[in-house]
């Protein structure tokens, strides 16, 4: 395909876009509203595959474990290169749309749609996933590395998305490795006041796993976090817990420390349970996300066709945090 012919196709595209734009910020608009934890998307998951419907896809759904996950097979489906489009949709409990994948799944969405409609005159193939559950919210999340497992994305030659930020920015940079870590402790309970002594107190040992936690921070690696919250703490005041539940997240730049703290974290925990006289359970409640591995000639291209249409990347800031 030559350079002219390429830019025909772009046009055609942008101007698809650009039409539907009120039908995108419309849709983005009501997932900012009414947001859905992950695997419950089911309202944002049957908006997006009805309007790619429309645009002649063929929609494969409930895949992968997953009602709420999909994909759509663009228009065009020809031997050559295989693009996948990601749409992240799921919203964080109590901030709602925090992260923005509002805009992430109607971003997927635009995309989609202007490329459908040139579908016929590219070489190759398009397909618009749809992966639920990416806010690690809520137990089994990470909709993407089911898909994967189950071999939705095989034969994809890439895959490309967007996250929205207040500036334009290409990013180079790996991401941390992120496991997830559900702790619970069994005690007895007790009468806070009339016979505590015979009470096993199980926060105190989710007291002491964080102190141990807070108290490990100081020896991990500049690229680690450890962040966790306790999801159950106990009934009423003045009953001795028999029973409290937490959750960790654990990342670091590469899978081999990630794996190091996580079992460090572990043993936090089997402190609490011991010094306590409690008993430990845990699990992974949610697979683990493995680092980014940034493709540079892939990023390039897309900072060419960001600034063919005059965004201006030189302006971002560097990035910080994990």
């Amino acid at each position: 395909m030559n350079a002219d012919t390429r830019d025909v196709l772009k046009a055609l595209v942008r101007a698809e876009i650009e039409a539907a734009v009120p039908t995108l910020i419309g849709l983005s608009d009501w997932m900012y509203h009414n947001p859905e934890l992950g695997r419950q998307e089911y309202q944002a998951s049957a908006k997006i595959v009805d309007i790619i419907t429309e645009y002649g896809a063929s929609v494969t759904k409930n895949i992968a474990g997953m009602e709420t996950a999909f994909v759509a097979a663009l228009p065009g489906q020809k031997s050559g290169p295989k693009i996948g489009i990601i749409a992240e949709y799921d919203a964080l409990p109590e901030v709602g749309q925090g992260c923005g994948h509002n805009i992430i799944a109607t971003a997927a969405l635009g995309a989609a749609m202007g490329l459908a409609r040139i579908g016929d005159r590219l070489p190759g193939s398009v397909v618009l996933l749809g992966t639920p559950a990416e806010e690690s919210a809520v137990p089994n999340a990470g909709g993407k590395i089911h898909m994967i497992r189950d071999g939705h994305f095989d034969g994809l030659d890439a895959t490309i998305m967007i996250h929205p930020m207040t500036y334009d920015r290409l990013d180079y940079d790996s991401s941390l490795v992120a496991k997830g870590l559900e702790l619970t402790f069994h005690g007895k309970s007790a009468h806070a006041a009339a016979n505590p002594q015979d009470g096993i107190n199980a926060l105190d040992a989710l007291i002491v796993t964080f102190s141990s936690v807070g108290l490990l921070r100081q020896q991990i690696r500049d690229d680690a976090r450890i962040h966790g919250i306790i999801t159950h703490g106990g009934t009423a005041p003045n009953v001795i817990p028999n029973l409290t539940k937490a959750r960790f997240r654990i990342r670091a730049a590469d899978i081999a420390y990630a794996e190091d703290l996580f079992r460090r974290v572990i043993a936090c925990a089997q402190a609490g349970a011991l010094a306590t006289g409690c008993t430990l359970e845990w699990e992974e409640y949610m697979p683990a996300y493995l680092n980014m591995v940034p493709n540079r000639a892939l990023g390039q291209l897309f900072a060419n066709n960001l600034e063919h249409i005059g965004r201006d990347l030189s302006a971002a800031p560097a990035k910080t945090g994990a």
